[in-house]
């Protein structure tokens, strides 16, 4: 039966059980008893497949030695809506198996809990909770999540209040969620450990594959979570919009605070893990297999981190390069926080029309030294394929924050314009890095019709110790084997352009420089080698630019810490040159060593 918002007379406190699991109520099933329940329910607020409400005080247990499975449909018109229990105060409940075919509510929706709200911890006992159902579902319009839809843990519950008041509330304007301030939350941690979720969801805003939501100073750690299965792995475990009430989205610049321009840009915070991951949120090796159908801010892992990310894989192909899906990422659409070894799994891609990275869509500015707006790659690892019109990204579509290599970076990303191995544009703000006492590699392919770099589309700001070691392909304009063009501001120091490939950096038209395509005004080119050719099959070629408005090289090192050696160089237009075809007036070349084997030839 359709409900509306209004209820329709259904009441609140629906429970399979208990519509309120009250002070001092119980429910157990011990070893006489089946731990099985089915129920079909509607109701409005607070209702659950065992109790709509459970109190801090209440008591619902398990010693059967069988684990509880819960069945039916959940139907709600209101908020705290779950396959077990709508409103949890608890801070104990036993493991379950929930097989619901449908959960439906208007906000706080869980395939098991709608509103987790434990007071002074919680425990999950005699295992872990799992959803396990084909084609089941969990709906809403805001805050959803396969297991939990918001949770927060309480330092207490306040005496005289009501429940309603605990419960986040969400701006009609912004999309943008609230803690309740009714309550103080408890300085403990809450860990989930091993919870599965194979529910699809269908909702516009917070949605996630486990949580949907955590409250902003809720300690949370999501360990060893898995959402969708291998098996069936496009129908479970899936997230997709419902076009309800918050259809528009969430405001990006309301939740930035400065950190970045989204302009009128509004996204889901959709993931597969979690929707949106507050400061005190941790992922451990999570698993994701659903796909994430949401078209802004949209994540393998997280819509949106704040948090810390550690390991784990996306394991489903994310988005379309149709117009409006943007800032999407293979671990998260938005990163504000620390990712560091997570990736998508290899032969998955991640797609869009505009900022879409293989690990963040956009990678947020912050303190690395606080962990914000750092993403850590370790080892040799993929971000698997990239593709957007614009900025497009091995790591991030844009940076503006820090990203840190070490090991060995495969990916292939393709854009229209601005496309690199690691970000397709490092703005002003950015850092691109080798770690200390390492450098970073960069294989695999990037490809644009404008703006293709080995590391960055174009940069504004910082790139060192880092290796190229990826074809290069522009077909329009601006091919480099670092920065397809390094802009003012933009400083690239102790790289090299090393790719094995015949064809390493290559223009079908316009520029092509082993370093840069050009080097702009107020821009500096040190402490480089090019080691591998440079073609521009149809304009302008450089071993380190094509033109160069700024500075190349160092200004007190030795000559031989800039080098040109081991390649070709070849163009077709009127100046091709070792270093640079054009030396623009103002430009600077200084300390540059044209080493052995290096080769200037014109091709007609």
């Amino acid at each position: 039966k359709e409900l509306s918002s209004s209820a329709g007379g259904y009441a609140d406190y629906v429970g399979g059980i208990a519509g309120c699991n009250g002070k001092n109520g119980v429910v157990t099933w011990d070893k006489s008893g089946t731990p099985t329940l089915g129920a079909i329910l509607y109701g409005n607020n607070n209702v659950g497949g065992v109790a709509g409400y459970n109190d801090e005080n209440a008591k619902i247990s398990n010693t059967s030695g069988q684990n509880l499975t819960i069945s039916g449909q959940i139907v709600a018109a209101g908020k705290a809506v779950g396959g077990m229990i709508g409103l949890n105060c608890s801070s104990t409940l036993p493991s379950a198996t929930v097989k619901v075919s449908r959960v439906a509510g208007q906000q706080l929706v869980g395939g098991v809990i709608g509103a987790n709200l434990p007071v002074g911890g919680f425990t999950v006992t005699g295992g872990a909770f799992i959803t396990d159902v084909a084609s089941g579902r969990v709906e809403a319009d805001a805050v959803a999540g396969g297991i939990i839809g918001y949770n927060r843990l309480l330092a207490a519950k306040p005496t005289g209040g009501t429940l309603e008041a605990l419960l986040p509330t969400i701006d009609e304007s912004t999309g943008v969620l609230t803690d309740s301030t009714d309550a103080n939350t408890a300085d403990g941690t809450i860990t989930l450990t091993d919870f599965k979720n194979e529910l699809n969801l269908q909702a516009d805003i917070y949605v996630g594959g486990i949580v949907g939501a955590n409250d902003a100073d809720t300690k949370l750690t999501i360990r060893n979570a898995t959402n969708g299965a291998t098996q069936n792995a496009l129908s479970v475990g899936g997230l997709n919009p419902s076009n309800g009430a918050f259809k528009n989205g969430v405001s990006l610049n309301a939740l930035a605070d400065g950190r970045y321009d989204f302009g009128t840009a509004c996204g889901a915070l959709a993931g597969g893990i979690i929707g949106y991951a507050t400061p005190n949120t941790t992922l451990e090796n999570c698993t994701n297999y659903g796909t994430v159908a949401h078209k802004c801010a949209a994540g393998g892992f997280a819509g949106w981190n704040e948090g810390t990310i550690t390991g784990g894989s996306m394991a489903a192909s994310l988005g379309n390069r149709e117009t409006g899906y943007t800032y999407l990422g293979g671990v998260a659409g938005v990163n504000g926080g620390l990712i560091q070894s997570a990736y998508p799994a290899e032969g998955c891609a991640v797609r869009g029309d505009s900022y879409v990275g293989g690990i963040a869509g956009v990678n947020l500015g912050g303190d690395a030294a606080a962990s914000k707006g750092l993403i850590i790659c370790t080892e040799n690892n993929s971000t698997g394929t990239v593709e957007a019109n614009q900025y497009a990204g091995g790591v991030a579509g844009a940076n503006v924050g820090n990203i840190s290599l070490s090991g060995q970076l495969q990916s292939s990303v393709t854009a229209t314009g601005y496309a690199g191995g690691v970000a397709g544009i490092n703005t002003d703000k950015g850092s691109i890095y080798g770690a200390d006492n390492a450098t970073g590699a960069v294989l695999g392919s990037v490809t644009a019709a404008n703006y293709a770099g080995g590391v960055a589309g174009t940069n504004s700001a910082e790139i060192t110790r880092v290796e190229n070691r990826a074809s290069v392909r522009a077909s329009t304009k601006y091919a480099g084997g670092i920065a397809g063009v390094n802009d003012a501001g933009g400083t690239i120091s102790y790289c090299s352009h090393a790719s094995g490939n015949a064809a390493a950096v290559y223009a079908t038209n316009g520029e092509a420089g082993g370093i840069a395509g050009n080097n702009n005004k107020n821009a500096l080119i040190e402490n480089v080698q090019v080691k591998a050719d440079v073609t521009a099959a149809n304009g302008t070629a450089g071993g380190v630019t094509a033109t160069n408005f700024g500075t190349i090289g160092q200004d007190s090192e030795l000559e031989s810490s800039s080098s040109v050696s081991g390649c070709t160089i070849t163009g077709t237009s009127e100046s091709i040159g070792a270093v640079a075809a054009y030396n623009r007036a103002g430009a600077t070349i200084r300390n540059v060593k044209l080493a052995e084997n290096a080769n200037v030839q014109f091709s007609t």
